[in-house]
């Protein structure tokens, strides 16, 4: 509310006369803050001298010189102060600079930036609106407080690390749409009990579960080509996978770590395992794990300190499994 604390203003009233209301010549808010004998812009912090905010009044005729402005903000709307929340350019959000715990992104928003959310440590919930098609990278990383997002189907790709260390996080769909669970994509999010991975994913890249150590129940869908490196590494909870004939590619150090991991599933199909991948799986059981009869474990260290070898199962020991040339290896 604009207040004019001289009679003068009446005066323009009765004659008629109209008034331009006050603008930013930056950003064009029309809210000025009196401060320190300035007035302060409220949303990107121009600030102007009294003459200055007199001549974005316009020009009133019975204005005094010794008039003075008074710009009070108590009115302002829930809905103006949360929208002045949000950097967005073109429809890219490029820094969220709010502190309130529940955030809802206004729907003019399509990409969420790189690090817009970054260390937002307050943050517990976030509504997504249908308008966004994508989640950058970092976008939402080291958010440690966070618990719910709702991620709509209309975005078709989450960057590397979007949601890394948000280790209180345990609501969380990945949307139907994408084709790629990017790397490092839910590393850290210790909370998070079971995912369900879309059937159109093509790959599960580097660290993407990384360390997600309640994660305790996932289906990977036949889609499947590749598992990347230390994709499920310690993932402590996790008692058993199945492997879908799509996979041709595990990486090292994979399964790593996955102390709890009772029964594994490999398909014939698999053509690259990395070394390592199963490293520390002291739970694996060979009555409750499938290998196929043309796989071999050539890579010694593929099974290290693994229940498969305290039982013997290895080449050197003379087990059913046999030299498959077919099959790399890679150190």
């Amino acid at each position: 509310m604009i207040s004019f604390l001289n009679s003068g203003l009446s005066e323009a009233r009765q004659k008629g006369e109209k008034m331009k209301p006050v603008g930013c010549v930056l950003c064009g808010c029309n809210r000025l803050i009196k401060c320190d004998g300035m007035f302060e812009c409220e949303i990107c912090g121009t600030r102007y001298t009294s003459a200055s905010a007199r001549k974005l009044l316009g020009k009133v005729s019975c204005v005094h010189e010794d008039l003075s402005v008074e710009i009070k903000n108590n009115n302002q709307s829930e809905k103006d102060k949360t929208a002045s929340e949000f950097l967005v350019e073109s429809g890219m959000l490029i820094r969220y600079t709010g502190k309130t715990k529940k955030v809802v992104i206004p729907d003019n928003v399509i990409i969420i930036g790189a690090y817009a959310f970054k260390n937002c440590e307050r943050l517990t919930e976030v509504i997504i609106p249908d308008s966004v098609n994508e989640i950058k990278e970092y976008a939402f990383c080291g958010c440690t407080e966070l618990k719910t997002i709702a991620i709509p189907n209309s975005i078709t790709r989450i960057r590397e690390g979007a949601f890394k260390n948000c280790k209180n996080l345990f609501s969380f769909a990945l949307p139907s749409r994408i084709t790629r669970i990017e790397a490092f994509l839910l590393a850290g999010c210790k909370k998070i009990t079971n995912v369900s991975i879309p059937a159109e994913v093509l790959s599960i890249e580097e660290g993407a579960f990384k360390e997600c150590s309640g994660l305790s129940s996932l289906t990977i869908p036949n889609n499947v080509k590749y598992i990347g490196d230390s994709a499920f590494y310690c993932c402590t909870k996790l008692t058993s996978i199945s492997i879908p004939t799509s996979v041709t590619m595990i990486g090292k150090e994979a399964f790593s770590g996955c102390r709890r991991l009772d029964a594994i599933y490999l398909s014939s199909s698999i053509r690259t395992i990395g070394p390592r991948a199963f490293e520390g799986c002291t739970s694996l059981n060979p009555k409750h794990t499938f290998i196929p009869e043309n796989m071999s474990v050539k890579d010694k260290k593929l099974f290290v300190n693994s229940g498969f070898l305290e039982k013997g199962y290895c080449d050197e020991c003379g087990s059913k499994l046999i030299y498959n040339s077919s099959l790399n290896y890679y150190y």
